[in-house]
Formats: C-alpha cells, sequence, structure tokens
C-alpha cells in the first residue's frame, strides 16, 4: 500500500529526513542563541545572496509566523487586507493579523466580480 503524504499544515507533517540529517549535524557544541549563531549568519547570507535582498532575511518557526511577517512588512496599523471569508489568513490563523498587528482582516461574503 501506497503511503499517503500530507500536505495540511507545517504544523502537524513530520519533517524531511534531510532536515533531520542536517539538525543532526549542526548540534555538537555551543552556539549564541538567538541569532547570533553561525548557522543563522550562513542562511541569512545565502537568503539575501539568492533574493538579491539589500535587507536582512528572517527566520520564523512556521507558515503563521511567516504570514505575519509578510503583512507587518506590507501594512501599516491602520490599514486592512480584504479577503475572502474562506481565506486562509481568516479561519487558520486565529486573529494573529488583529491581535498581533493591529491590522483589520475584511472579509467579503459573497463572490468577487473577476
Amino acid at each position: 500500500m501506497t503511503q499517503r503524504k500530507s500536505f495540511g499544515s507545517d504544523n502537524h507533517a513530520g519533517a524531511h529526513p534531510a532536515v533531520l540529517r542536517a539538525i543532526v549535524e549542526a548540534n555538537s557544541g555551543d552556539a549564541v542563541a538567538y541569532g547570533a549563531d553561525e548557522w543563522t549568519e550562513r542562511v541569512t547570507a545565502l537568503l539575501r545572496e539568492m533574493f538579491r535582498a539589500e535587507g536582512g532575511a528572517f527566520l520564523v518557526l512556521n507558515g503563521s509566523g511567516a504570514n505575519i511577517l509578510g503583512l507587518s512588512v506590507l501594512l501599516r496599523r491602520h490599514e486592512a487586507v480584504i479577503c475572502a471569508a474562506s481565506a486562509h489568513i481568516n479561519t487558520d490563523e486565529c486573529g494573529s493579523a488583529e491581535r498581533l498587528l493591529g491590522t483589520k482582516l475584511l472579509r467579503c461574503r459573497r463572490r468577487m466580480a473577476s
């Protein structure tokens, strides 16, 4: 029987074996926490190079963190997100945009004209 993979969420899927191997390889000696370590510097430098980013690169724990970080750099506190009532940011992010950013979610209940 073929085992199916779940793409439902980054919060309940297992880690890829290559990721686990990299964690084991990196798990030697001490490292300064909170981004002041060689691993963080290496990955952020690589991301800045790959995306030709002049600013910094920010690492987050999961998709929710990435969504909130992305919205935070796009919107000011008095601006809003227009989204479908069924949008992931509305249904699965548990109000984090409104709570953490002060950004209102304006939910459209009917189909928008194309």
